[in-house]
This record gives C-alpha cells, structure tokens and sequence, in this order.
C-alpha cells in the first residue's frame, strides 16, 4: 500500500547519495570488524605468554617476548582509537544522509505545491492533505528508521559471528 509506495520513493531518492551510502556502510563495517578484534588480540597475548619465541608474533619477525607485548600495545590501542574514528564517522555520515534526504523530500514537495497547475485548480487534492499524507507516510516508514534498518542488515551478520 501506501508504506510500500513511499518505501520505493525514498529509494529512489537516495540514488544520489549512493557513493555517501558505500562510504556509511563501509564506516560501519571497518566499526564492527574492530569491534570484534580485542577477543583476538587476547588470544595473541596469552599466544605470546604461553609460547613466547614460538608465538604468532615471532613469526612475523618480533622474537623477543618483551617487544611482542609493546608491539601489541601499540595494535590494541590502535585498534581502540580505530573503532572509535570509525563508529564516530559512521553515525555522523549515516545521520547526515537521512537529513538530506528528508531535506530533499521536503524541497521536492514545495516545489510540487508551488506548480503553477495547482494554483489554476488542475490539482484536485488539497496541498495541506497532500503534505499531511506525505508526512505521515515519512513518519510511518520513518526516514531515519529506514536508514538506520539499512546499518543494522549490514552490521547485524557481523554482530552474529562474534556471538
């Protein structure tokens, strides 16, 4: 009905900020990717603890069990830092992007009302019923909820794999 009409709008809609929707996504994916990293990097500690010349880290070319434990300080606070850069970016770009397109929506309707056509009676439907519909139709779908479902089908596979 009307909630699936308006769904296939606001699609539509955010089709110029399919780039600024890549970049959101990939925001909330680098997030959640270093979200799931500590339970790992614990496992490197006890790996260099338990093994020590024989660990993950030796490998890599760090033998001395002292400098791993520095090597991976520097990895788990870069880690942190990371997630917090990336769930702060992703929130900002993911509310910015439902702003505009709500912000486009509400322009594309005053120009509607403002057609030349209207003020000569060629548009039947009232402009303040058809605003009332639209907004509600906004609120009932919700914009921001759309958005925000969008970052939860992304994110929610990767919360899975951690449990």
């Amino acid at each position: 009905g009307d909630d699936a009409s308006a769904l296939s709008r606001l699609i539509g809609y955010a089709r110029p900020w399919r780039g600024r929707i890549r970049i959101a996504a990939a925001c909330s994916i680098t997030n959640k990717v270093l979200d799931i990293a500590p339970p790992a990097l614990i496992g490197m500690a006890v790996d260099i603890v338990v093994k020590r010349e024989d660990s993950l880290m030796a490998g890599w070319g760090i033998p001395d069990p002292a400098d791993q434990l520095v090597a991976l300080a520097i990895l788990t606070v870069l880690v942190w830092v990371g997630e917090s850069v990336f769930e702060y970016a992703y929130a900002v770009l993911w509310r910015n992007l439902a702003q505009d397109i709500q912000h486009a929506l509400r322009l594309e309707r005053a120009d509607h009302l403002q057609d030349p056509r209207r003020v000569l009676g060629h548009c039947k439907a009232d402009p303040v019923v058809e605003i009332a519909r639209d907004e509600r139709a906004c609120d009932v779908i919700g914009v921001s909820s759309v958005i925000n479902t969008c970052h939860q089908l992304v994110i929610s596979p990767c919360n899975q794999s951690v449990q």
